[in-house]
């Protein structure tokens, strides 16, 4: 690996217990080696005050959830929406946010706290001898607030059908507008 200019900083197996658990932290999120799961690491969550709430810290919030797949977009989904509110209220950067889009944030923190109970298996449980019934599904749908996108697999084994979760994106709408059908479109 060093050759090709990859220096290996860590290595981690499901085989045994660290000192530290079985939870290893990866890309922003956390691997239970023992379940071969993530889940969003929401550990910062309990040294933020959010006694003033502006836009900066909205989009500081926002963005301490990193989900490189895409778990948690319907959730993430919504501080875009209130960020998007507050341009549109013409709020500036530092200027404390008051009435219902505080109150708005502050709920969507409080609901913030289960994505961490969230487990996503890491293995989607395909073989070579399974793979002739697996079937990849994509959805797509668009509102006027914002679209979205879910690919999931679907595959039938032994009269059960399992639908492990791929990958998820969501977008805003522009503010400029546009018709439903176009923001169906890119997807």
């Amino acid at each position: 690996m060093l050759q090709d200019g990859f220096e290996l900083r860590d290595w981690e197996s499901t085989e045994c217990e660290t000192e530290h658990g079985w939870e290893t932290p990866v890309l922003g999120m956390k691997w239970n080696r023992q379940l071969d799961s993530l889940r969003v690491n929401m550990s910062w969550m309990n040294k933020l005050s959010l006694e003033k709430i502006t836009k900066r810290i909205m989009l500081s919030v926002a963005h301490k959830v990193f989900d490189p797949i895409g778990y948690t977009a319907p959730v993430m989904l919504c501080p875009k929406l209130m960020l998007q509110k507050a341009w549109k209220m013409s709020i500036g950067w530092d200027t404390e946010i008051t009435g219902n889009l505080r109150k708005e944030f502050l709920q969507w923190f409080q609901d913030l706290k289960i994505l961490e109970e969230s487990h996503i298996s890491r293995w989607i449980n395909v073989t070579a001898e399974n793979l002739k019934h697996c079937t990849i599904h994509t959805f797509c749908d668009a509102s006027k607030e914002a679209y979205a996108a879910v690919v999931f697999l679907r595959l039938e084994e032994e009269g059960s059908v399992k639908l492990p979760l791929l990958a998820t994106k969501s977008r805003i709408a522009p503010l400029r507008g546009g018709t439903i059908p176009c923001m169906e479109l890119p997807w």
